[in-house]
């Protein structure tokens, strides 16, 4: 019916400056963005000659724009009649988005009469931009819009900062246009044109020119080049004989420090990083996570496929490597990348399959669909990806650990959140009440019974009597990690958690070898790593497990506060005490046991220092003393160590 105009409208002139600073009541954010901003040009004689045409063809050409944007992880800030202005995370996205564009529009135009073509330029600048609600403002955008009107119809124009961030990739080429001063900007701007690198395969041109046509006898006669690239093939041809009549070998080329040695990734290797939130609720992240967290989980079990583990893959999360140094580091030739978007009750997935051998992107796709089918669309994903690579399934990719529940799953996600981003070391109600319910939604959810295990060891461990006795802990691990084992007997998350129980009762080298065992069976997984610590440390190893938790550290993206507790608590046993109380720091909770900064203050004999932590300590628990701590530890089995930590609390000044 019409249009309705919720917003005040301005009419632009030239003297219209649509992005100019805007005086400020108070501070509002700034961040630094990669800004693009395209324009169409000689938009007023295309409207004179054939209005509707223009039009179509606009409208064609933004939701090219619109899509290109959205998969290089961009978003539109705002259309304004015939311009489009978008900010990226990196200007390496904004620069390959703003080309690609330019290749697609031109091979929408391929068909039309040069006079009928609606072509656009193209400014990307990297600058620091006020926003302001959903809008950005300022210098940084300015200088997108003013490189824009200097591009040719066509073109990309990029600013110096553009630039030095992308660096000169093999793929571009790079033009520098020289300083421009620009309207209201007070420094000029370095200025380059940039295109993509013509492909070595195009036939050179066929036709000779007229002089050369016009010569009467061959051109090399009377090149010397061409004649000083014979005798050099010449004398190549005899060294060559020379080296293999005598069998001389040439001594090997050293590598140079730092240099990235080529590798031969295997045919079927992947690695599917983080996908990221480009929701504005930052909330949506645990489902982003729990996306790539379940397409890894899933791939693994296609046969032929060689898929990085997950706690690899998300060592990557939020990097800002290069694809192919990822794929150096990884090992794999193909990298799966996308990201996630909300919006009420629907959802909205790109995916991106890169070659990183020769670092082009070979699919991609997007999916909208509501939020509750988000199985469905991990399914799809799987079977484009796979169907890529000509693998052939032969078992089912579906993991038994996951559900087919979509509300069981959102309880479940948002357990592991609030477990795995755990603030110091205190019980959270929450956490175990979103796993019991995922569990009542689906009681074949074998994820959700190892979650609420581990869950309950933490707590048993904390010493915790306030939700539940002691005994109710222990008895909450052995049924629920058992029942994962009967569900899924190859767990090995519900193994290592059995083993822990293990050597907490004081069977050590049982408890190792299950963590061991699971190991074996998930040779990258992190928490393992650190459970395997816990046990050797538990049995007197400390060394070997000083090493184990280091190996759990440098394989997590983020490593929990819990991490850095365990090394501490090593440490103390080890008499590295600097090292163990910059780790005990990391845990600010003093009211509970797996704190060791109170003992590790005593050991140094800091009496002064620890008191605060003692007064704290005994005010909630009055009735702490030292003959509690030799029992509550007597699950380590040497005595020294039960009594290292009665002597150094009794130093802090526990009676």
């Amino acid at each position: 019916a019409g249009y309705r105009l919720i917003a005040p409208v301005v009419v632009e002139t030239a003297e219209y400056e649509p992005f100019a600073d805007m005086h400020q009541e108070g501070n509002f954010q700034r961040k630094l963005t990669a800004i693009l901003y395209a324009d169409v040009a000689e938009y007023s004689r295309l409207t004179g000659e054939d209005e509707d045409r223009t039009h179509r063809q606009l409208r064609e050409n933004m939701k090219s724009i619109s899509d290109t944007i959205d998969r290089f992880e961009g978003r539109v800030i705002h259309y304004a009649g015939d311009a489009v202005l978008a900010d990226f995370a990196t200007a390496s996205a904004a620069m390959h988005c703003a080309l690609e564009v330019q290749e697609h529009i031109t091979r929408i135009n391929r068909h039309l009469p040069e006079a009928q073509q609606v072509l656009f330029r193209i400014g990307v600048n990297l600058g620091d931009v006020i926003v302001d609600g959903d809008e950005i403002y300022g210098d940084g955008v300015n200088v997108a819009a003013r490189l824009e009107s200097l591009a040719d119809p066509g073109g990309v124009f990029i600013s110096g900062t553009v630039f030095d961030a992308v660096g000169q990739k093999q793929k571009f080429v790079f033009e520098y246009q020289g300083e421009k001063t620009v309207k209201n900007i007070q420094q000029p701007v370095r200025t380059y044109a940039v295109h993509f690198k013509s492909s070595a395969s195009d036939p050179p041109d066929p036709t000779p020119s007229l002089q050369e046509s016009s010569r009467s006898h061959p051109a090399w006669v009377s090149n010397p080049i061409f004649i000083l690239g014979i005798v050099v093939i010449l004398v190549g041809v005899l060294v060559s004989s020379f080296l293999t009549f005598y069998q001389i070998t040439p001594p090997p080329v050293e590598p140079i420090e730092g240099e990235i040695k080529p590798f031969k990734p295997d045919p079927s290797s992947i690695a599917i990083l983080p996908f990221t939130n480009t929701s504005k609720d930052p909330g949506v992240i645990v489902y982003a996570d729990g996306l790539t967290r379940d397409l890894i989980t899933d791939l693994r079990n296609a046969e032929g496929l060689k898929l990085t583990p997950r706690h690899s893959s998300f060592r990557y999360k939020d990097t800002t490597k290069l694809l192919p140094d990822i794929a150096q580091e990884l090992q794999v030739r193909y990298i799966v990348q996308g990201s996630l978007r909300q919006e009420l009750d629907d959802i909205r997935v790109n995916v991106q399959l890169i070659d990183t051998t020769i670092d082009e992107e070979v699919w991609a796709k997007r999916f909208d669909d509501s939020f509750e089918n988000i199985f469905g669309i991990q399914d799809e994903i799987i079977d484009e990806i796979l169907k890529f690579l000509d693998l052939k399934v032969t078992k089912n990719t579906k993991s038994k650990e996951g559900t087919t529940n979509f509300e069981a799953y959102d309880m479940f996600l948002q357990a592991e959140h609030r477990r795995l981003n755990r603030r110091g070391s205190k019980s959270d109600p929450r956490i175990l009440k979103l796993y019991s319910i995922a569990i009542e939604l689906d009681p074949q959810y074998v994820d959700a019974y190892t979650g609420l295990a581990r869950e309950a060891l933490f707590n048993w461990q904390l010493g915790d009597n306030e939700i539940m006795p002691m005994e109710d802990w222990k008895n909450q691990v052995y049924e629920n990690a058992g029942k994962a084992r009967a569900l899924d007997p190859e767990n090995v998350e519900a193994l290592a958690i059995l083993g822990l129980l293990q050597a907490a009762g004081g069977a050590h080298d049982a408890g190792i070898d299950s963590i061991e065992s699971a190991l074996l069976s998930n040779p990258d997984n992190p928490q393992l790593y650190a459970d395997l610590a816990t046990v050797l440390s538990y049995g007197g190893r400390h060394d070997e497990a000083l090493n184990s938790i280091n190996r759990a550290i440098d394989r997590h993206a983020k490593p929990p506060t819990t991490y850095f507790a365990e090394r501490a608590r090593i440490n103390f046993f080890l008499e590295n005490y600097g090292n163990a109380l910059r780790d005990a720091e990391n845990d600010q909770d003093v009211s509970d046991v797996k704190n060791f900064s109170l003992f590790i203050l005593g050991a140094l004999n800091k009496r002064e220092a620890a008191q605060r932590l003692v007064k704290i300590r005994l005010e909630l628990r009055p009735w702490e003393n030292q003959d509690y701590y030799r029992n509550l530890f007597a699950y380590y089995r040497r005595a020294q160590d039960i009594e290292l930590i009665v002597k150094s609390a009794a130093k802090a000044g526990i009676p």
